[in-house]
């Protein structure tokens, strides 16, 4: 959980002023808040999300909205295309090599290919975010009506690497609904990232 510190002392060259979300300790992500980091500073090139937050906030209503909303369909997009990537990827690394095998090879190392992309999923699910599992979109929609669009982002990374993992693995599994959870989550972290949520 991020410690909000006491005002920033310019003199102090290991620390610097991050605008960052906000993290509690459930690992949800919280508002957008300015907070004083122990690590030391890291220099970006041009742009960050720093000054990409800031620049958004400076921006006139209607026009942030579409500033935003255009931010917000394109990693959504992004996201979408990665995860099928991923997903081919692992498809094509394990089952279809086996599928050029004799009969007895395919069906066993197709099993082991299963039941371990299975056990890891499992894993993930019930330790890190059991709200991943199922389709994508009923979760999304609860998240939406109750938690005000807030999905804590445990939830997007667990849904991709579980998601690709099954689907890819050989499990019979849609990609559609783990889809709009991804992207419906990854714009309720950079909501929180740059400043854009609504609280009630």
């Amino acid at each position: 959980m991020i410690r909000h510190d006491p005002p920033h002392d310019p003199a102090a060259s290991d620390r610097c002023l991050l605008f960052a979300p906000a993290f509690t300790r459930e690992g949800s992500l919280g508002d957008a808040s300015v907070f004083e980091s122990q690590a030391p500073c890291v220099k970006l090139a041009e742009v960050s999300l720093n000054s990409l937050a800031q620049y958004v906030q400076r921006i006139p209503g209607r026009a942030r909205a579409i500033v935003l909303t255009s931010i917000f369909g394109l990693a959504a997009g992004a996201a979408a295309v990665l995860f099928q990537f991923a997903m081919n990827s692992l498809y094509g690394a394990t089952l279809v090599p086996l599928s050029h095998q004799r009969p007895i090879i395919f069906l066993l190392g197709s099993l082991l290919v299963i039941l371990v992309t299975s056990a890891i999923v499992g894993f993930l699910l019930g330790h890190y975010a059991p709200e991943a599992s199922g389709s994508g979109i009923p979760q999304l929609k609860i998240a939406f009506w109750k938690d005000f669009g807030v999905v804590p982002f445990r939830v997007v990374w667990v849904k991709f690497v579980a998601g690709v993992l099954s689907i890819g693995g050989g499990c019979s599994l849609g990609r559609e609904g783990p889809s709009v959870q991804l992207a419906g989550g990854l714009a309720s972290a950079l909501g929180g990232v740059l400043g854009a949520r609504v609280r009630p």
